[in-house]
């Protein structure tokens, strides 16, 4: 389910005191980001629209190891001038920049693209964010693949390429459960070019492991075999409701 997030948007930016209207936007991008992703804590700052300071601080916590992203909102969604703010922010800090606007098209759009992937910077509208899912007590792969975007997505996302890749990633975990080469190859494919390098990880561990589940063997997984990662508790839990695993060497 689409949830509007433009319109709160907007109605949040028309309000007569600028404060105000910061601190309106600010409520509606918390919201929503917890209702994707509700273990997480949100500090905001006193910043708006700041070249390097992050008007939201995103923490979350997997097993002992504490994670965090910084959110910044921008009010442009200029593609030529959001590149080169992604450019002026820490790639390590894997930055989430969230245009309060729609993004516009033309050559600069490809520039971004390149730019937000390289500096491992999630650039996501509001169509993008009303499109990820809220949370539910049922974790599916979709969940996973949602969870994976909030952690970890780098590049472009509008509405289109959020539900492509939810529709990619739940399948291709779903196939190689079953042990279905080209869907998992689709989802890999995604994973690789859309997250960063340790969710990728993560995302690719598993799918192997459901992989050799499925009783074919990793010499015929349709990626190279990735080194171990832990896997998330949501990972876990979708592995251990699979069929039973028979093969000893996989445990």
């Amino acid at each position: 389910m689409v949830t509007p997030v433009a319109p709160e948007i907007n109605s949040a930016l028309d309000h007569p005191d600028p404060r105000q209207a910061v601190e309106r936007v600010k409520d509606v991008v918390q919201r929503r980001l917890l209702d994707v992703y509700p273990t997480a804590r949100i500090v905001r700052t006193d910043f708006f629209n700041h070249t390097y300071v992050p008007d939201l601080l995103l923490t979350w916590s997997s097993g002992a190891h504490r994670s965090e992203r910084r959110v910044y909102l921008r009010a442009s969604g200029d593609p030529g001038l959001l590149a080169s703010d992604v450019q002026l922010l820490e790639r390590e800090q894997q930055p989430l920049v969230v245009p309060l606007v729609h993004l516009g098209t033309g050559p600069a759009r490809q520039q971004l693209e390149a730019v937000a992937e390289e500096r491992h910077t999630l650039v996501l509208d509001p169509s993008g964010l009303g499109a990820l899912p809220a949370r539910t007590p049922t974790r599916t792969p979709t969940a996973l693949a949602s969870d994976a975007i909030v952690e970890g997505g780098r590049g472009i996302m509008e509405a289109g390429q959020v539900d492509r890749f939810l529709y990619a990633v739940g399948t291709g975990v779903e196939a190689a459960r079953e042990g279905r080469t080209e869907p998992t190859r689709l989802a890999l494919s995604q994973v690789s070019r859309h997250t960063v390098p340790d969710v990728s990880r993560r995302m690719s561990t598993l799918m192997a492991a459901m992989w050799q589940g499925s009783g074919r063997s990793l010499s015929e997984f349709p990626a190279s075999v990735p080194h171990l990662a832990s896997l998330d508790e949501t990972s876990l839990n979708l592995l251990l409701a699979s069929p039973e695993i028979r093969d000893a060497g996989f445990w």
